[in-house]
C-alpha cells in the first residue's frame, strides 16, 4: 500500500485542527484582509444603471414604504433585509434622503454580502487544496465571473441569501473539527433562512449534507448508511425544521395567516411557474450557453439558439468554439478527478463530491425555469469554480498536458473572467436617465390616476418608488392571471373611472404584434387584439420619456365618451 493509499483512507480533517496559534491567527488575517479587499473592490464598482440586473429596482418599494413587508416566495425576505440595512446605516448616521442614494446604500449591503460569500468560498477551497494560489484563482474566477460581479455590484435580491447559504456550508464543514451538535443544527437553520431570502439558495443543501455525512468517520465495523451518520442528517433536518416554523411562521403570522392548511398552501405556492417553468432539450442545450455567458462578458443580448444561428456567423462561430472549449475543459478536468479517485487524499475526495453534489443540485432551477438567468447561476458558478480548482491542485507537473491543464487554460479562462471589468466600470461611470425621466412622469400623473405600462423602464420605476396614482404592470399580471388579466384591467380602469381619474398608457399600446406573441401571447396566453379597444381610443399622445439608453416611449391618454 502506497502512502497516497494510505492518505487517502484516513479520517477526512481539517488541516489547521492541530494548527498552532500563529497559523491560526494567519488563517484569520488571510480571511479579514481578502474579505477587505473584495468588498474595496465591489464597493468602488457599485454600478450607477439600476436597471443593469433584474431586481435591483425593488429596493426602491420599501424607501416608498419604509415598513416591514414582504415579496413572493421566491425572494420573500427581501424587503426585509433592505429595510434592517438601511435602518442600521440611519443608526450611524447615514441617512438616504434621496432614492438614488437610497438605492446605493442597498448596493452597499450586496457589495459585503457578495465579499463575505467570496472570502468563504476562497477559504474552503484553501482548506481543500492547500494551496493558497488556487485558492485565490478559484476565488478571481467566482469574484469576476459576470453573473457574480452583476449582483455584487447592485442591489437585486439574491445576494444576500447566497451568503447565508455558504455561511450554512461553512457551518456544515466544521463537522470534521468538532463534535458539538450546534453547527449542524444552525447549517440547517441557514438554509431555510437562505430559502426565505431567495428561494433557490435552498438547492446547495445537498453539498452541506454530504459535508456532514463524511465528517464524522464511522467507527470501527460500522456500515456506511451508520446510524450516527443518519442521526446527524436528522440534527440538520431538525435545524431546517426549526428554520421553517420560526421564520415562516412570523412571514405567516405578520400576513394574517394562521391556519396550517392555509400556511402549507402559501409554503408551495410559485405564482409565475405557469410560465416560467417547464422542460426540453432546448433547456439543456442553453445550460452549457448559460454558463458561458454568465462567466464571460459574451452575447449580452441573446435570445435563443435559433437567433444566435441567425449570424452574423463569425461572432456566433466564435461564441459556440468558447462554449465547446470551456465544456471540454470541464469535462477533462472531471475526468482527472475520476481517473485518480484512489489516489485523491480523503479532504479533497469529500469536498469534491460536496462540490459536485453542489453544482448538480443548484442546476436544477437553471433547467426548469431559465438556463441563461443569471440569478441563478450564482451557486453553480461558485461549486464549478471550487471543482475546477480542486482538479487543478491534484495535477502533478511529471503528467501528460500538465502545462497544458494547470496553467495555459485556466490562465485563459481566468483572463475572459477578468475582462468583466470593462463593462463594471463602465456601468459605475455611466448614469442613467431613468430616475429624472420617472421624475417627470410622477408630475403627471394624479392621485386618483390610472398607469397601465409593460415592463418599461418608466412604469417599473415608478409603481416601485413612487405609486403615487395606481400602476397596472399588465406582463406582471399576465403572468400571474393569464387571458384574466385583460378582465382585471377592464375593472380597474372601470373603478377609476368611477373615482374621476384618467387613465394612462405607457409603452404597452406601442408593443408590436411579434413582440407581443412571443411572449404575452404564446406564454401568458393574451392575443394581441384582446387590446384592440383601447388602442383604438388612446389615440393621444401626453409626453415621450426616454427609455435607457436608444429607446424611448410614449404616454398615451384613454379618452372614452362619458
Amino acid at each position: 500500500m502506497t502512502a497516497d493509499d494510505v492518505a487517502a483512507k484516513k479520517t477526512p480533517s481539517l488541516p489547521d485542527r492541530d494548527a498552532e496559534p500563529w497559523q491560526r491567527m494567519e488563517s484569520k488575517f488571510f480571511a479579514a484582509a481578502l474579505f477587505l479587499v473584495s468588498a474595496l473592490i465591489f464597493s468602488f464598482l457599485r454600478s450607477k444603471d439600476i436597471f443593469g440586473v433584474d431586481g435591483a429596482f425593488r429596493c426602491l418599494e420599501v424607501y416608498r414604504r419604509h415598513s416591514i413587508f414582504f415579496h413572493e416566495n421566491n425572494h420573500m425576505l427581501y424587503p426585509v433585509n433592505v429595510l434592517a440595512w438601511t435602518r442600521l446605516l440611519g443608526a450611524v448616521g447615514l441617512t438616504s434622503g434621496t432614492r438614488p442614494s437610497f438605492y446605493s446604500r442597498v448596493e452597499l449591503m450586496n457589495c459585503l454580502a457578495a465579499a463575505a460569500s467570496l472570502t468563504m468560498v476562497v477559504c474552503l477551497t484553501k482548506l481543500a487544496t492547500r494551496s493558497t494560489r488556487v485558492a485565490l484563482c478559484v476565488g478571481a474566477g467566482l469574484g469576476f465571473s459576470k453573473a457574480f460581479l452583476l449582483h455584487a455590484t447592485n442591489s437585486a435580491e439574491p445576494m444576500v441569501g447566497i451568503f447565508w447559504s455558504f455561511l450554512a456550508i461553512c457551518l456544515a464543514a466544521l463537522s470534521f473539527k468538532t463534535q458539538h451538535k450546534w453547527p449542524i443544527i444552525a447549517s440547517g437553520f441557514l438554509f431555510v433562512l437562505a430559502m426565505a431570502t431567495y428561494q433557490s439558495t435552498i438547492f446547495l443543501a445537498p453539498a452541506a449534507m454530504v459535508l456532514i455525512w463524511y465528517g464524522r468517520a464511522p467507527e470501527q465495523g460500522q456500515s456506511f448508511f451508520s446510524g450516527p451518520r443518519v442521526a446527524l442528517l436528522s440534527q440538520f433536518a431538525l435545524g431546517g425544521l426549526a428554520g421553517c416554523l420560526s421564520i415562516y411562521g412570523w412571514v405567516f403570522w405578520r400576513l394574517g395567516i394562521n391556519r396550517p392548511s392555509e400556511m402549507l398552501r402559501r409554503f408551495f405556492v410559485q405564482q409565475a411557474s405557469r410560465v416560467y417553468q417547464g422542460q426540453g432539450v432546448g433547456k439543456l442545450l442553453n445550460l452549457p450557453i448559460g454558463l458561458v455567458r454568465n462567466a464571460f462578458p459574451l452575447q449580452p443580448r441573446y435570445t435563443g439558439i435559433r437567433n444566435l444561428l441567425a449570424g452574423p456567423w463569425l461572432s456566433t462561430i466564435l461564441f459556440l468554439l468558447i462554449v465547446a472549449a470551456v465544456s471540454v475543459f470541464a469535462v477533462v478536468h472531471a475526468a482527472l478527478v475520476v481517473q485518480k479517485w484512489g489516489r485523491v487524499p480523503a479532504i479533497q475526495r469529500t469536498a469534491f463530491l460536496a462540490a459536485g453534489a453542489g453544482f448538480l443540485f443548484s442546476s436544477v432551477p437553471l433547467v426548469l425555469m431559465d438556463p441563461n438567468y443569471d440569478k441563478l447561476w450564482l451557486q453553480p458558478l461558485a461549486c464549478l469554480a471550487v471543482l475546477l480548482g480542486i482538479s487543478i491542485s491534484l495535477i502533478t507537473p511529471n503528467e501528460r498536458n500538465s502545462f497544458l491543464l494547470s496553467k495555459v487554460m485556466p490562465a485563459f479562462l481566468l483572463a475572459g473572467v477578468l475582462s468583466n471589468i470593462v463593462w463594471a466600470a463602465k456601468s459605475h461611470a455611466t448614469e442613467t436617465s431613468d430616475v429624472g425621466e420617472t421624475e417627470r412622469l410622477a408630475h403627471i400623473l394624479g392621485k386618483n390616476d390610472l398607469l397601465v405600462g409593460e415592463w418599461d423602464h418608466l412604469t417599473t420605476l415608478y409603481g416601485y418608488g413612487w405609486a403615487g396614482a395606481q400602476v397596472f404592470s399588465f406582463p406582471t399580471e399576465a403572468v400571474v392571471h393569464g387571458a384574466s388579466s385583460v378582465q382585471l384591467l377592464h375593472e380597474k380602469v372601470a373603478e377609476t373611472r368611477k373615482a374621476g381619474g384618467q387613465i394612462y398608457f405607457l409603452a404597452l399600446l406601442d408593443v408590436s404584434p411579434e413582440v407581443w406573441d412571443s411572449y404575452l401571447g404564446s406564454r401568458c396566453g393574451v392575443p394581441y387584439s384582446e387590446l384592440d379597444f383601447y388602442r383604438a381610443h388612446s389615440a393621444a399622445r401626453i409626453a415621450t420619456f426616454q427609455n435607457g439608453p436608444g429607446s424611448s416611449v410614449v404616454l398615451r391618454r384613454l379618452d372614452l365618451p362619458e
